[in-house]
Formats: C-alpha cells, structure tokens, sequence
C-alpha cells in the first residue's frame, strides 16, 4: 500500500513527519494522514514527494514494471543527462546495483551496506559470475553468464601465442610503453619504437615488437607522409589484453560467492563472501 511505503521511504532517507512536512510546505498531521491511509497527497504534489524521498512513483505505489525497455531507456536518459566524468562513475554505482541484484542481495538490508563500502566483490553463481571492483588501478563491473554448454566451451580455442608472448618479461614491459603511449600517439616508426625498447634494457627489440604485433597491440600499416609512402606501426588499444594484465596487476580475486558453503551458517557465509 501507498501509505506503508511512503513511510518505510521516508524512515530510510532520516525525516521525520514534521520534516518531510517542512520539505513540502505541508503539515506533519497531513504526512500523518497519508501514513495512516485516511487521505492521498495531492497529483501535483507527488513528483516532489517521490524526488525528496529518492524514490519514484512506481515505487512508491508499489507498481512494478516489466518492461526491460522502459528501464533501459531510463538508464539511458539519465546517464546521457551527466557530464563525462560523472557518467562513468554512476555507470559504475548503477554495475554495483546489478551485482546485488543478480546474487539476490538487493531487498537484504543486513548486506547492503556492505557493496556500498567494499572496494571489490564477486558473485559465483550456477547462471554466472559476476565481479566488480572500486579499485584506483582498475575500476569495473563484469557480467559473465554461464554458456548452455558450460565454460569449457568457451575455452576450447587455445591461444598459445598469447601465453607466450606475456611469459617474456620484455614484452610486459614494452606493453607498459605502448599503452602509456596510447592516447598521445596513434602511429610510431620502429627506429623510434626501438630505441625507446632498448632504454628499458629489452634485449631484442625487434623480436619484442613481433611479439607485439602477434598480440595485436601494434602492426605494421603503409601511410601516406609528404606524398610518402611510409611504413608505421600503428598503436591498438587491445581492450581485453588490457583488461587481463590491468586485473593482474590489481592483485588477485580468488574465488567468492554470496551462497553458503557446506557446513557453513548462512550468516558466516555472507560474511565470508566479503572477505
């Protein structure tokens, strides 16, 4: 009901009957009315009600809609309505209220202060994993769900390249320049590329970038410079090579879930999950 809501709403936000009054130019005996379900604030005052309490209307009267689109538009709308910055950080908080959600924590009152203050956390779960992390080095939130096949399909192609390449300690350290380089360089020729590989002490610089380009962090392109043709290699932002070393670099996750193990307390469970 409209009345038991509206007061549970306006106990979380901290007002009182006579506060929340004063916020809307009302009396604390007509809060008291609406509590009490004797009478209904007036239309026009509810847009106000539902922004004061951080709630919204279909909240507030209990309405529950099921349209993913509705949602997502309204996502939409509101993270185009920040500037840059502040979008990616509410995009973040809004991946933190996903986390809860998927591992059935949103409505537990006892856990919700927890995702709030938590750098990191993870969910494992039967449908998938989810991790999130507030960490300077490396924000984010991912979303795995678990493929009808189960996760050995995903990992059927081997990439030994890969794993070869980041085992050469000289190639994780040109990767640090490459990237350090992106975003204030798109091109680079190789004498130059060469001679800032071999101020790191990297001992075969031209092998290190063919082990780059074997990664796709760089490659070789022709490109036209004062009628020119010239050969450049040109600097990739490889946004899952980055994300795996940026992850490894922040330190490791481990294993976690918000179930509870066997022979475990669903409480010391919970509070296992966050360590």
């Amino acid at each position: 009901m409209f009345s038991d809501k509206l007061r549970k709403a306006r106990l979380d936000r901290g007002f009182t009957q006579e506060s929340l009054g004063d916020a809307l130019n009302m009396s604390p005996q007509a809060v008291s009315k609406w509590e009490r379900g004797e009478c209904m604030p007036d239309a026009a005052l509810l847009p106000k009600l539902a922004d004061i309490l951080g709630s919204s209307l279909d909240r507030l009267f209990g309405r529950k809609t099921e349209s993913f689109g509705d949602a997502a538009a309204a996502a939409q709308d509101w993270l185009l309505s920040l500037d840059e910055q502040t979008r990616w950080r509410e995009a973040l908080r809004l991946g933190q209220v996903i986390l809860r959600a998927v591992s059935g924590m949103t409505d537990d009152p006892a856990l919700q202060h927890l995702t709030e203050l938590r750098q990191d956390a993870a969910s494992a779960l039967p449908e998938g994993f989810a991790a999130f992390s507030r960490r300077e080095k490396l924000s984010f939130f991912s979303l795995f769900p678990t493929p009808e096949d189960g996760w050995g399909k995903a990992m059927e192609e081997d990439r030994p390249a890969l794993w070869e390449a980041l085992a050469d300690p000289d190639v994780r350290k040109a990767l640090r320049v490459v990237y350090g380089m992106i975003g204030q360089s798109e091109y680079a020729d190789q004498a130059w590329l060469e001679r800032r590989l071999a101020a790191l002490e990297i001992r075969d610089p031209a092998g290190t970038l063919e082990s780059l380009g074997k990664l796709g962090v760089v490659q070789r392109k022709k490109v036209l410079l004062d009628g020119k043709e010239t050969e450049l290699f040109r600097l990739y932002l490889h946004v899952n090579l980055l994300q795996l070393l940026l992850l490894g670099n922040a330190g490791p996750w481990g294993t976690a879930g918000y179930g509870v193990s066997p022979g475990i307390s669903p409480e010391a469970g919970r509070e296992e999950a966050w360590e």
